[in-house]
């Protein structure tokens, strides 16, 4: 499934300034482990974030915490509750 994606899927990031990719987002497999069950252990696809600069990759929950980014994680929240209020007044 991870191949799938990636040959029929192409994702860049950038910075907003420039025209130079910094990253690239593709998907790969991972084997779910059941903690409590083994026998529920089963192959997923993830969201993998690999920078150009030295092609380091990361899972995108990996690299996208709490800790490292829990400002932007809170106002990414905030505006989305923001907005969720706001939209409830255009849908009425």
């Amino acid at each position: 499934m991870a191949a799938a994606y990636n040959k029929y899927n192409t994702a860049e990031l950038y910075y907003t300034d420039g025209d130079n990719v910094i990253a690239n987002l593709s998907m790969q497999s991972y084997l779910y482990e059941d903690t409590y069950n083994p026998e529920y252990n089963y192959y997923d696809v993830e969201p993998i974030i690999t920078f150009v600069s030295d092609e380091s990759s990361f899972s995108i929950e990996s690299y996208f915490d709490d800790i490292s980014f829990n400002d932007l994680i809170n106002s990414a929240e905030d505006l989305t509750e923001a907005y969720k209020d706001y939209l409830q007044y255009l849908v009425e």
